[in-house]
């Protein structure tokens, strides 16, 4: 885009991060005729074989916007189905077919995505900037190789990421306490089928795997561990001994031909957010920057989608704090209990695992829910019943743990 299009020194919004709820937040703002400055830090975007699931209607909004996806790179997911190793029945999760969502590999979305906004008018782009400080005015302080620059907007936006330096400089605060780490990889040329049904299958320990399609034979596997992650030399003979007989037989060999190789594994440490700061002055923050689910869910790329909505309708952080949390709280709610049932990693709470399993295999109406959760459906809300059942049991073992204590 021309430099003319918007004055560096002074934009109406400023935002930093330019994945894909950054770009989702440009395009919003522009949709309502504002004037955006974009910054980065990284060109091209970090490399992550991981997956991003578009649910509509944030699907119909890429295509307005103009993304368009490299062939073969994307596809559309059916559902989600749920595996107990060692236990009983799977749990099959269909998607409606207006609900099926997109998916890609992360890196192909944010390249669609900024490559969307290139001709955009009224939207200046920049990479290799970080941001240095921040103020309550709508000022920031950035740096971009050996120059400092200071900057103007009537709105910061903090798209910057889990990590964000945004929310680092307003509050101090870095990131989420990690509570386990996932190993993500991309196999390609597998010849295998089937997986737009996505797989997440679970242990006894808490260890969690998922499977899904992400392309014309591009599978996305993602490992989550517990424990820390093991040093390079032990990774596939971890892997071997502890995720290789959770998966299906045809995925082993693929998955440990790249477990040999530890540069083909990206990692990255995993835990949850919750959303309880959504601005402050002129400052508001969009997606992972507010809060985050474990990625396992897949569903923090439309939950981000629905920030840059609600922000670009408001125009002003004021209004959007108010509004966002009454649309997202009961999806957050529900993601953030059905995640740590599901994965139960303390011994006390293996039960409460395995009374999940019971509800989700006796009951339509649980089912029902979870889908709804995974489609990032607020209907989802429909899973409270099955929480209150479990936070019922769960005081019950402590009541019975508390009486049997001779002390």
């Amino acid at each position: 885009m021309d430099d003319d299009h918007v004055s560096l020194d002074h934009a109406d919004v400023f935002i930093a991060g330019a994945g894909p709820v950054g770009c989702a937040t440009a395009h919003a703002f522009a949709d309502q005729g504002w004037t955006v400055l974009m910054v980065d830090a990284f060109d091209p975007p970090t490399p992550r074989p991981t997956a991003e699931m578009v649910f509509p209607p944030a699907v119909e909004l890429l295509d307005r916007w103009g993304v368009e996806l490299p062939p073969g790179r994307s596809v559309r997911g059916t559902g989600v189905t749920l595996y107990e190793h060692g236990g009983g029945d799977p749990v099959e999760l269909r998607f409606p077919p207006d609900a099926q969502p997109l998916v890609t590999p992360y890196p192909d979305l944010v390249e669609a995505m900024r490559e969307s906004l290139m001709e955009r008018d009224g939207v200046e782009m920049l990479y290799g900037v970080q941001v240095l400080s921040v103020e309550l005015d709508g000022s920031v302080h950035t740096t971009r190789g050996t120059s400092d620059t200071q900057f103007r907007a009537d709105l910061l936006v903090g798209a910057d990421g889990r990590w964000s330096a945004v929310r680092h400089r307003l509050y101090g605060e870095v990131g989420q306490a990690v509570t386990s780490h996932t190993a993500s990889v991309m196999l390609e040329g597998t010849g295998l089928t089937g997986y737009e049904q996505a797989r997440v299958i679970t242990d006894e320990r808490g260890r969690c795997a998922r499977v899904h399609a992400m392309g014309r034979d591009l599978l996305g596997i993602a490992l989550d561990l517990p424990e820390e992650r093991p040093p390079d030399d032990d990774v596939r003979a971890y892997v071997e001994k502890h995720y290789v007989p959770m998966l299906p037989p045809e995925l082993h060999d693929p998955l440990l031909r790249v477990a040999s190789e530890p540069e083909r594994i990206t990692w990255s440490g995993e835990g949850i957010r919750l959303r309880h700061t959504y601005e402050h002055g002129r400052i508001a923050m969009v997606g992972d920057a507010v809060g985050h689910q474990h990625p396992l869910l897949g569903i923090d790329f439309t939950m981000g989608v629905g920030d840059a909505l609600c922000l670009a309708k408001y125009g002003r952080a004021n209004g959007y704090d108010r509004a966002r949390p009454e649309d997202s709280a009961g999806i957050e709610y529900a993601a953030r209990h059905f995640f740590e049932a599901l994965t139960a990693r303390k011994p006390e709470t293996v039960g409460v695992r395995r009374l999940l399993w019971e509800q989700l295999r006796s009951s339509p109406a649980a089912r029902e829910a979870a889908m709804r959760l995974f489609s990032v459906d607020v209907r989802a809300t429909g899973l409270v019943p099955v929480f209150n059942v479990l936070e019922e049991y769960r005081e019950r073992q402590e009541a019975d743990a508390s009486s049997a204590d001779p002390s």
